[in-house]
């Protein structure tokens, strides 16, 4: 006996007659009617033909009766989580930055705390964790990620870690990539000289029309930053430096992104990597003043409004993919964050929050002092959390953000359901742009 799948999802497209049907397990995608999802979901399989009912089951649209779903979603989650390709390093150089963004979350972490720079020794000791993670797991590639703070504020690390890892991955034939996070205000020619010899790509930081911007992320000493950050897009571009750029949504800037998007497009160019981030606070940063302007998740959806805006001015749109496992690389074995003392983390908005470390990094690379959260963060499974085992949204987000779920319910094993007001709206999109360049080659 056949069965419709438990992950299948009809998302309204154009009209009411038109819908999109996506099988969030198996990833197929299929233009559907009114009357195609009755006879997929009743399993009416005189109302379709031969060829489409083949398609449904090779697709996994329709399974057998004896086929258990979540064990085929725990099956997969649980090998991404422990075997993998890619290992992942982030690490926050320092936690001095010249910025001073109204909505910084580490701003608010770090009052009264170390801002250190990264010392020389702590970044030999990451370069040897990231080679061990690497070995430890048979990793074809290497994820590095330089972040703060403002990362290019402590360049010798940087140059540290690379000149140590550039050469060993190149003589194991481990793919390197470099990703330095920036507020877009520190690259000069000299910086960008230095670190030239690297597999680099920036990600430069916008948060709205030149206006808005400037109120929502000046300079320490006071100033604008929104002009040097268009010189600085113009500086990579002229050395030939891969870049994208993050846009920070909130209610405030919505409206201005799409004259930011004009605007850079005449002065910076065309074709150029964008993303959209919705800011959305952490429970302990809940009262301060700049939440109020933070997207509501019902607004999630809006986001897809600026993608097509951007796909139109020539921008290359970048979204998360479509399924996931695992929300991100730091819930695997492979993926750690390091901050400027040596402290080891696994998740982003714990960083700076010593008491939820998972250990420190020794000289040799190796996590000392493992605590409880380490084992409490890898034992997260979605399938355990009620919400998530019987989501039909469950494989695109492999239950969402544990540091999320920590901020709204002080433990990392419940939901964070922030996808699954993006997911159908970057369904849409991704078929959009398939159809698109199908056309395109058919003319």
């Amino acid at each position: 006996m056949t069965k419709p799948s438990r992950y299948n999802i009809y998302i309204p497209a154009n009209g009411e007659s038109d819908y999109v049907l996506y099988n969030s397990l198996s990833n197929a995608l299929f233009r559907v009617n009114k009357r195609a999802i009755r006879a997929i979901q009743r399993v009416e399989k005189h109302q379709l033909d031969g060829q489409l009912m083949r398609a449904l089951k090779d697709s996994r649209i329709w399974v057998e009766d004896d086929v258990d779903e979540r064990a085929i979603f725990q099956t997969f989650h649980e090998r991404y989580k422990y075997s993998g390709a890619r290992a992942y390093l982030c690490l926050y150089v320092t936690y001095q930055c010249n910025l001073a963004c109204e909505y910084c979350y580490l701003e608010y972490f770090m009052k009264g705390k170390s801002t250190e720079l990264m010392k020389v020794e702590t970044a030999r000791a990451a370069a040897e964790l990231a080679k061990r993670t690497v070995q430890d797991n048979n990793c074809a590639e290497l994820v590095i990620v330089f972040t703060g703070g403002e990362p290019l504020l402590n360049i010798p690390v940087i140059d540290e870690v690379l000149g140590s890892l550039s050469p060993w991955a190149e003589a194991r034939d481990i793919e390197l990539m470099s990703i330095i996070f920036s507020n877009g205000t520190t690259p000069t020619e000299r910086i960008l000289d230095a670190l030239s010899k690297y597999n680099l790509f920036f990600q430069i930081t916008l948060a709205g029309a030149k206006d808005i911007h400037n109120k929502k992320r000046p300079y320490k000493r006071g100033g604008d930053t929104y002009e040097d950050i268009i010189m600085t897009l113009t500086l990579l571009r002229k050395h030939q430096v891969p870049f994208g750029i993050r846009v920070d949504v909130d209610r405030e800037n919505y409206t201005s992104i799409a004259k930011m998007l004009d605007d850079l497009r005449e002065n910076v160019g065309e074709e150029m990597y964008i993303k959209f981030f919705p800011i959305i606070p952490g429970a302990e940063a809940s009262s301060l003043s700049w939440t109020s302007s933070c997207l509501a998740l019902t607004e999630l959806g809006e986001l897809s409004t600026l993608w097509r805006i951007a796909r139109a001015k020539g921008f290359k749109v970048m979204l998360t993919p479509l399924k996931k496992y695992v929300y991100c690389d730091y819930l695997t074995n492979r993926g750690y964050i390091v901050d400027p003392l040596g402290d080891v983390y696994k998740c982003g908005g714990a960083v700076g929050v010593k008491e939820r470390r998972i250990g420190t990094l020794d000289s040799q690379g190796k996590i000392r002092e493992a605590t409880h959260w380490y084992y409490d963060w890898m034992t997260r499974s979605p399938l355990t959390v009620n919400k998530c085992r019987n989501c039909k949204f469950l494989p695109t987000c492999g239950g969402g953000c544990a540091g999320v779920a920590y901020d709204k319910h002080k433990t990392y094993h419940r939901e964070d359901c922030r996808e699954k007001y993006l997911t159908q709206e970057r369904v849409k999109f991704y078929l959009e742009e398939v159809e698109n360049a199908q056309s395109q080659i058919l003319t």
